[in-house]
């Protein structure tokens, strides 16, 4: 090992840009770049490295989430572009219904618990309780349409103006 970076933002070009080029005489000397990030991260190593060297991936990227006060990761959001948060209480039933679905639970869960996986608790049971304690289970009353699956359509573009 020649040393190592931790850009500040890895989700910045800008900021992976600085980082790469403070370390440019290390990078050199290199065989190979090792990138311990998510796919974003390594993604953004190889779109700014300014040298030809071999990247590696150390990491396997499998969802965006939280840490928990445990360390454990959590999955909250799929980044569907479709986002219904405001209407579910803030639970998403995307990510976190193993079906995904938008209009309730299916009917297989027991005792809150889903029927897919048992460890976990049925996302819309947890969005019933969520919107009962905001007094906004009226919410629950409006059919969704199916989702929009051309918003997450791949690889997307986000331009700003």
């Amino acid at each position: 090992m020649t040393g190592y970076c931790i850009p500040e933002a890895p989700c910045i070009a800008a900021k992976v840009k600085l980082e790469l080029a403070k370390n440019r005489k290390i990078i050199e000397s290199s065989d190979a770049i090792l990138v311990l990030a998510c796919g974003l991260g390594i993604q953004s190593v190889k779109e700014n490295l300014r040298v030809e060297k071999p990247i590696h991936v150390g990491c396997d990227t499998t969802f965006m989430g939280e840490i928990d006060s445990g360390g454990v990761f959590l999955e909250r959001c799929s980044a569907c572009g479709d986002c219904v948060l405001e209407l579910t209480g803030l639970i998403c039933p995307i990510t976190r219904c193993p079906k995904s679905l938008l209009n309730g639970p299916c009917g297989g869960q027991d005792k809150g618990k889903c029927e897919v996986d048992k460890d976990n608790d049925c996302a819309w049971i947890l969005i019933y309780n969520e919107l009962k304690k905001q007094n906004r289970l009226h919410l629950l009353k409006a059919i969704r349409p199916p989702k929009d699956h051309s918003k997450s359509t791949k690889p997307r573009k986000l331009v700003i103006s």
